[in-house]
């Protein structure tokens, strides 16, 4: 007598059928193919994105009535960055700055650009700033000036000669520079 072990087939297939789950069937699987492209595309693309690149510094702010020169009577944010980054900054760019911890972020626009470094004694001259400010400066400092709007309820002399943080966009550069080994393809100095 011939037996057939039937233990290993499903009994209503046919022997050379495969089982797909259903995920991997029809017009499913071709909708996995297309998000997996569509994925690809945009990783490729966001390498080509365009990223601002920022450099931090020291500003205080003051009034623009003790500094003629500046032909502004509200509130002037003189910010202190490092010397390096003279070529890079231009009237028109944008700054952040924080008044208070608790505040949110302060934008302004750049409105003049010293051409010259200044250091630490000739900056305390120029802007009559006083040794008790508290303000750091490097041994020399690239300076910029902008007309800030303050909130509604801050008071020009409530924060008048505060020492605060800035944040200046210097430039952009592609994200693709920033993945290690892709950084060499990206570059563009």
């Amino acid at each position: 007598m011939v037996t057939k072990d039937l233990s290993l087939s499903p009994l209503n297939s046919a022997p050379h059928t495969m089982v797909q789950p259903w995920y991997v069937k029809g017009k499913t699987f071709g909708l996995l193919w297309v998000t997996l492209l569509l994925l690809i595309c945009g990783g490729v693309a966001t390498l080509f994105a365009r990223v601002p690149i920022h450099a931090q510094g020291t500003a205080v702010i003051l009034d623009g009535r003790t500094l003629p020169q500046y032909g502004h009577n509200g509130p002037v944010l003189v910010a202190f960055l490092p010397p390096e980054t003279l070529r890079d900054l231009h009237a028109g760019r944008s700054l952040v700055y924080e008044l208070d911890k608790n505040r949110p972020l302060q934008g302004a626009t750049i409105s003049a650009v010293q051409t010259e470094l200044l250091n630490a004694g000739a900056a305390e001259k120029q802007f009559n700033l006083s040794a008790g400010t508290g303000l750091a400066l490097l041994p020399e400092s690239a300076v910029v000036i902008a007309h800030p709007e303050l909130p509604r309820d801050v008071s020009l002399e409530s924060v008048l000669k505060r020492t605060m943080r800035v944040k200046v966009e210097v430039g952009t550069r592609r994200a693709g520079a920033f993945v290690p080994l892709l950084n060499r393809l990206f570059d563009e100095n």
